[in-house]
């Protein structure tokens, strides 16, 4: 499920709980814009038990200056965002008017990107739980560090989603995924 809008750090925050328990009683796997704050994590969602993404170029895989990163509010042992996605001028049909073109970016952007990714890595190892779903994502990224030689996971998470990468991993023969995920 995407959500691209603001939210609280908080995890007592009523929409924190509402996205926790979908991910925990439901098995949905929340993917989340980081939030276009830069350095602030005041308006981002903490999605505990999801996806938050950062906003990169496409072709440069920089990250936007305002999409926002940790440590998170509240919780400074964290890592925030957790992945990594395209964001920056993204072209799509203007509402109410599809024959012209709308040009926008941000963390809202970027989400749907993972969000869809997931659906793929779901219809190619249908069997997955939104937490395998998420290692899956995560465990496939792509090291965007020697783009951005000034920030740190803090502001990329893992990676930048690669989405063919996940399919692929997903598809490997056998039941059980095996492997850790190092360190930036």
């Amino acid at each position: 499920a995407n959500m691209s809008y603001g939210s609280s750090p908080s995890l007592t925050d009523v929409s924190q709980q509402a996205i926790d328990a979908a991910a925990l009683n439901a098995d949905i796997l929340p993917v989340c814009a980081a939030g276009n704050g830069g350095s602030s994590t005041t308006g981002s969602s903490a999605t505990s038990n999801g996806l938050a993404v950062a906003n990169v170029a496409p072709n440069t895989k920089v990250v936007a200056g305002n999409s926002s990163r940790g440590p998170l509010s509240g919780d400074p042992t964290r890592f925030f965002p957790d992945i990594a996605g395209c964001g920056s001028g993204t072209v799509m049909p203007r509402r109410d008017n599809e024959a012209n073109n709308y040009v926008t970016s941000g963390t809202s952007m970027a989400s749907p990107q993972v969000c869809g990714a997931a659906t793929l890595v779901k219809a190619a190892r249908p069997a997955s739980s939104a937490r395998e779903l998420k290692a899956i994502l995560l465990a496939s990224t792509e090291s965007i560090a020697a783009q951005n030689p000034t920030l740190n996971r803090n502001a990329y998470g893992l990676g930048f989603l690669r989405d063919d990468l996940a399919v692929l991993l997903a598809l490997r023969p056998g039941t059980v995924l095996s492997g850790s995920i190092g360190s930036i």
